[in-house]
């Protein structure tokens, strides 16, 4: 295949979009030809310099703070070290940051918070500063809620109360769409469990099929469900293949990860796929990046991803603060390793002089 590059000065594009049809610089390969991958990448630069991406939307109205007593605070901060020490997913570090916040609060440097804000702030920052997990971190509720009955078990409330969020948001499905060129592109701003996710994952899917080809928007998409990963994987990649494995440091156990038998709906074949990436891209949404990069079934293209792959459990502590807390690690069965800290990494990185990624007057460039 020939090298190509490609400048678009999307203030140009955009202005004349309605006069120049996209298809006029979406690559059209000759039937039985070679060349869709290379169209496929051009395709989703394009559509990532002509759609809105990472931090387009604008920032939600801040949460209630709420009183914290002297002594809740400090029994709190005693509470999150016991628990990152026998919990946390790296022993050796678990240990680190719970003897150095024991530290802080005997010196009485929580002793001026008197805030949920201020507490979860200070205790997440430090934490993060001795070991950069960014799962990691101390978080409070405004309204009161029932204590969980264990760690990583929702109540009933929450379960109904997060399905009626995912459908109100479509299930994570931002938008699915068709580019000239017979190109598909899904949006996913979420991954939701599979007991009602699924369903319309296989809708969205189930359009995009006839597709020649496919582009998978993860740009604003923060995670989610482990589950809804390997569901999504199954559309790409063969049926019951082993993919992962992830060590529990509570249990002791490793649990091996594999994909499900067969989609919920129609596989879309060994067709050309591109993953859209951006600094927002997180959790779950790496994973299926990484994935699918690292058996080379997808393009990445965009920005260096988040970071974040250890498996998280939470920890209620009271009926208004809830420890966020990895306890386990994964290991992928080809690299051998993980996106932990450094991000799944784009095969194709748009140059944009520095600007973000969202603004629409980038200059993008592909060698």
């Amino acid at each position: 295949m020939h090298s190509m590059r490609l400048t678009l000065d999307c203030s140009l594009m955009f202005a004349s979009a309605q006069t120049k049809p996209m298809s006029r610089f979406t690559p059209q390969p000759a039937p039985g030809s070679s060349g869709w991958p290379a169209a496929l990448v051009l395709a989703a630069l394009l559509h990532a310099c002509l759609s809105s991406a990472s931090g387009a939307q604008a920032p939600g109205e801040r949460r209630r703070d709420i009183p914290v007593a002297p002594a809740t605070r400090d029994s709190l901060v005693q509470r999150v070290a016991q628990l990152i020490r026998g919990n946390y997913a790296d022993p050796k570090a678990g240990e680190q940051m719970a003897a150095a916040v024991e530290s802080r609060l005997r010196q009485g440097a929580y002793a001026g918070i008197d805030s949920a804000s201020g507490l979860t702030d200070s205790l997440t920052r430090h934490l993060r500063a001795i070991h950069p997990d960014q799962h990691l971190r101390l978080d409070y509720f405004v309204v009161a809620r029932p204590m969980r009955a264990e760690a990583g078990t929702p109540s009933p409330e929450d379960v109904d109360a997060r399905r009626l969020q995912a459908a109100r948001r479509g299930y994570g499905i931002e938008k699915v769409e068709r580019l000239p060129g017979n190109v598909a592109v899904i949006a996913l701003r979420s991954f939701e469990p599979t007991s009602y996710g699924a369903a319309p994952l296989a809708a969205a899917m189930e359009l995009a099929a006839s597709a020649d080809a496919l582009i998978i928007d993860l740009r604003q998409n923060g995670g989610g469900y482990g589950d809804m990963v390997g569901e999504l994987l199954a559309y790409f990649l063969p049926g019951g293949i082993r993919t992962s494995e992830r060590f529990d440091r509570p249990s002791g156990k490793t649990i091996v990860g594999r994909l499900p038998t067969k989609p919920r709906g129609t596989p879309f074949g060994n067709k050309p796929v591109s993953i859209l990436t951006s600094r927002r891209t997180f959790s779950a949404a790496e994973a299926f990046a990484y994935s699918m990069q690292a058996r080379t079934r997808a393009t990445i293209v965009g920005e260096t991803s988040r970071g974040g792959a250890n498996p998280v459990q939470v920890f209620q502590l009271s009926p208004h603060f809830a420890l966020f807390l990895p306890t386990g690690r994964v290991t992928d069965d080809v690299t051998k390793t993980n996106w932990e800290g450094v991000g799944v990494k784009p095969d194709r990185r748009p140059m944009h002089h520095g600007r973000r990624m969202s603004r629409i007057d980038s200059c993008w460039s592909y060698s």
